[in-house]
């Protein structure tokens, strides 16, 4: 039908009997009925495969499809985009139609009436109802691309995108509206003639100005083919990028659940690690604060019913503080198994750390080697000598020199150092006649093939690398595994040093079993004669056994019903019978030859250096230290702890002063908070202030000078952080590992290593790296 052909009334097709197949029937874009299409009484009709309905087609009245007996697909109807009838679509009575696929309506359907489709006995398929969208603008542009120019047919089709929503405005007004809008149509048909004539203009042009349409097609498909050469390697980017995001998140969720698996991740961070230790110290210091300032307040009180109240308040308190504790413990050890992290993680770094001891101590060819030489004759007791060694030894690591320890007449052991402990060095043992030089400036000693210490207190120049510094290298893994770096650094020298020989340990081990020394345990050492009075206050057994009994309650709230255990180390054997006698609650695990060959006159012997050895080696497997800094065995016995264990910072309480070595240098904390006050004997200080520390109170306040200002006076100790000093001290190459390895005999590998099998242990020193 042409395109403007209008029949007043419905195509009718009626009374067929026979009628295999009615292909199609097709109405043209502005066909126009003024009644609805009707198909009655068919018999036999086995296909009626399209019925169509233009773009615009628009009955008055229902389609009308009534009385079928055999139609077996009816396959499309479709209605244009803007065919609006006003009611709904509706199917009923239908008795056996199996299958209504698709009833489809575009965006703007609205019918006047309802499609009516009924009384169907056998439809099977009713496949869709379909409303054409617009495609006819484009199809006779779309066939013509392969012969326009590229940039005509894009322009034309623009073009015309833009101008189709006017011109089928103008079409729907001419067939709905016709008498009002035939001038209008004749008006667009004149317009579409211009339009016509433009675009031949169009295309001419575009023919003159791209003539090399071949040339322009080959660029642009070479800036295609390197556009998809660019996006094939994002491609493969994106892909590794999503391989390591799965790794990483891998890596996450196993870190989340080793605790569960028994796996050892990465651990906390070094930021988590500094402020879970600052809030220790801050609910630490506030206890100390409120506990001697109630303490003071009942002292003072001569009312029965305030030193009753004072007492409750302190017990509830001390109470809370306990809980406090135990809460911190399980956020260091339980949660997240960051105890087993750092466990393995120190008892790695100590590997590493021993086994560069080993290098150095142990050259290739001593007499080319440069060294150290280091006099045991200090004249002082065995913690302070074994103090002056660890000195020696440091400086020998950090200035890359093999350690020469002269210790023969030793005046505890005439046969040296080795008649308790491990040579220094398997390979180097002496000096091979060569001249020593006094320790002097760096310009002086750095050619000098044997350079002599001094005592550390005579040393000048002072090195940076002293006490207590840490290594740079090692410095952010130390900090996270230890909250005292530099006693743990002070410690792996101090371990290697006193490794036992056979004897001395089949000595230790034999009396560790025979003592009945067992966990859990409290480390109690009580120093008097010579000490007391000179070095030292006198303390009781009371003060003592008063952070044994804090330690054992705060124990026994995570570990109920244990034996508490003290191991009891003195040079007055009288201190054991006190014990025993006034606290029967408790076994006290103590050698009682070795107190009494620790008195003065005995000390200096065989049996009171096996005794002192025995002493320290056993404080430093306590789980708990109770004692004074002010004496030397008591440090090396809290420097012993720390490679033993993951974090051993805290497993201590010292009853005079913190924690120091002999002879280091300048020990300062940083003010993280202003203090102001105007308070007698107190010193005020700005946020980032060094303060020279001399001692804390253990009441909420320690003593120390301001560095800016040089005023020196108390302080309260929680605005302040210990500041730990970084050096640059050499490592080692990885190639000497093999070679280290053959030197040290397996007894000498640290205990945490003591139980893996000398091939694993070899397997572990070919990879690890120094």
């Amino acid at each position: 039908m042409p395109q403007h052909y209008r029949p007043s009334e419905c195509l009718n097709i009626t009374d067929h009997q026979n009628v295999s197949t009615l292909q199609t029937i097709r109405m043209s874009q502005h066909y126009r009925p003024s009644e609805c299409l009707n198909i009655t009484d068919h018999q036999n009709v086995s296909t009626l495969q399209t019925i169509r309905m233009s773009q615009h087609y628009r009955p008055s009245k229902c389609l009308n499809m009534s009385g079928h007996q055999n139609v077996s697909t009816l396959q499309t109807i479709r209605m244009s985009q803007h065919y609006r009838p006003s009611e709904c679509l509706n199917i009923t009575d239908h008795q056996n139609v199996s299958t209504l696929q698709a009833i489809r309506m575009p965006q703007h359907y609205r019918p006047s009436e309802c499609l009516n489709i009924t009384d169907h006995q056998n439809a099977s398929t009713l496949q869709a109802i379909r409303m054409q969208t617009e495609h006819q603008y484009f199809s006779a542009i779309s066939e013509t691309q392969d012969i326009l120019n590229p940039h005509t047919a894009v322009m034309i089709l623009a073009y015309l995108y833009l101008i189709r929503g006017s011109f089928r405005d103008v079409v729907i007004k001419v067939v709905f509206d016709a008498p009002k809008a035939r001038a209008e149509m004749k008006y667009w048909q004149l317009v579409t003639g211009l339009l016509v004539a433009w675009l031949l203009v169009i295309m001419y042009m575009s023919n003159s100005v791209f003539p090399n349409a071949s040339d322009t097609n080959l660029r642009t498909e070479r800036q295609l083919q390197r556009a998809l050469d660019e996006l094939e390697k994002l491609r493969n980017q994106n892909l590794e990028l999503h391989s390591l995001a799965k790794q990483l998140r891998m890596g996450s969720q196993l870190q989340h659940s080793f605790a569960q698996t028994g796996a050892v991740g990465a651990g906390p961070s070094l930021e988590h690690e500094v402020a879970r230790r600052e809030m220790e110290h801050v609910s630490g210091e506030f206890w100390l604060y409120i506990h001697a300032e109630l303490t003071k307040m009942k002292e003072a009180a001569v009312d029965p019913d305030v030193v009753r109240t004072i007492n409750r308040i302190l017990a509830m308190a001390g109470d809370i503080h306990m809980t406090l504790r135990n809460k911190q413990y399980q956020l260091s050890e339980d949660v997240d198994a960051a105890g087993d992290w750092r466990k393995a993680e120190a008892a790695r770094l100590t590997d590493l750390v021993q086994r560069r001891i080993a290098f150095i101590q142990n050259p290739s060819n001593c007499e080319k080697a440069k060294k150290i030489l280091c006099n045991l004759g200090k004249g002082c007791g065995y913690g302070c000598q074994l103090h002056h060694v660890t000195y020696c030894l440091m400086t020998a690591y950090a200035s890359q020199r093999t350690l020469i320890l002269q210790s023969e007449g030793w005046r505890y052991a005439a046969r040296g150092w080795e008649s308790v402990f491990l040579p220094l060095s398997n390979t180097c043992h002496s000096t091979h006649g060569q001249p020593s030089t006094r320790w002097g400036p760096g310009a002086m000693t750095d050619n000098t093939m044997v350079l002599e210490l001094p005592i550390v207190d005579s040393l000048s120049p002072r090195p940076r690398f002293l006490p207590l510094a840490i290594p740079e290298d090692l410095g952010d893994r130390l900090t996270r595994v230890s909250g005292d770096p530099s006693a743990w650094w002070i410690g792996q020298f101090v371990t290697y040093l006193t490794r036992p020989n056979t004897d001395m340990q089949a000595y230790l081990e034999n009396s560790k079993q025979k003592l009945g020394f067992e966990s859990p345990i409290v480390g109690v050492h009580v120093r008097r004669t010579d000490k007391v009075g000179m070095e030292a206050q006198f303390h009781s057994l009371d003060e003592y056994m008063g952070h044994v009994e804090d330690w054992f309650n705060t124990y026994e709230k995570r570990h109920p019903d244990i034996q508490r255990r003290v191991f009891l180390a003195s040079d007055d054997p009288e201190v054991l019978q006190e014990a025993k006698r006034n606290y029967p609650n408790y076994i006290f695990v103590s050698d009682t030859e070795a107190s009494k060959t620790a008195g003065l006159g005995s000390r200096y012997t065989d049996a009171s250096l096996r005794g002192i050895v025995l002493d320290t080696y056993l404080l430093s497997r306590c789980d708990f230290l109770v004692c004074t800094f002010s004496s030397q065995v008591c440090r090396v016995g809290y420097e012993l702890m720390q490679p033993l264990h993951g974090d051993a910072s805290q497993w201590f309480r010292s009853l005079d002063d913190i924690f120091y070595y002999g002879g280091q240098n300048a020990h300062n904390w940083e003010a993280v908070e202003n203090h102001d006050t105007d308070e007698p004997g107190e010193i005020s200080f700005r946020r980032g202030d060094l303060i020279g520390i001399a001692g804390n109170h253990w009441n909420g306040f320690s003593k120390g000078k301001n560095t800016r200002n040089g005023k020196t006076g108390l302080f309260p100790s929680y605005k302040t952080v210990n500041k730990i000093e970084r050096f640059k001290m050499p490592t080692y190459p990885k190639k000497s590992c093999l070679r280290v390895y053959s030197l040290i005999k397996l007894n000498c590998i640290d205990e945490v290593l003591k139980s893996e099998t000398k091939q694993n242990i070899l397997r572990f020193y070919q990879n690890f790296y120094f």
